[in-house]
């Protein structure tokens, strides 16, 4: 699925797509659904880097893109997203230890 196909679901709240075996990146585009408060994207073949758009969505609380093939850094920008309650990448290629932003998150 094209992400851009979600363009016309600006009010979607939840996105899972667990285990679907879907491949690539995460699009960027996903941070511009500023009303996303769920996205679970576990269990895929997705590559490449954590979009660092996703800070973009304030109103996120829950986000697992854990067991696919992501690589590089979490991207610091995460920690203000200051609703996320549950954060999984596990199973993954990252690169990097949590950025101390995220401890700042109150949960």
């Amino acid at each position: 699925v094209d992400p851009q196909t979600l363009s016309h679901c600006r009010r979607l709240q939840v996105l899972s797509a667990t285990e679907n075996e879907f491949y690539g990146s995460i699009s960027e585009f996903l941070g511009s659904l500023l009303e996303l408060k769920h996205i679970n994207l576990y269990g895929n073949r997705l590559t490449d880097t954590i979009p660092v758009t996703f800070a973009n969505l304030s109103k996120l609380d829950h986000l697992n893109i854990g067991q696919n093939h992501m690589h590089g850094k979490i991207p610091f920008e995460l920690g203000s997203i200051t609703h996320l309650t549950f954060f999984s990448v596990e199973m993954n290629n990252l690169t990097s230890t949590l950025p101390d932003s995220l401890f700042n998150l109150s949960i």
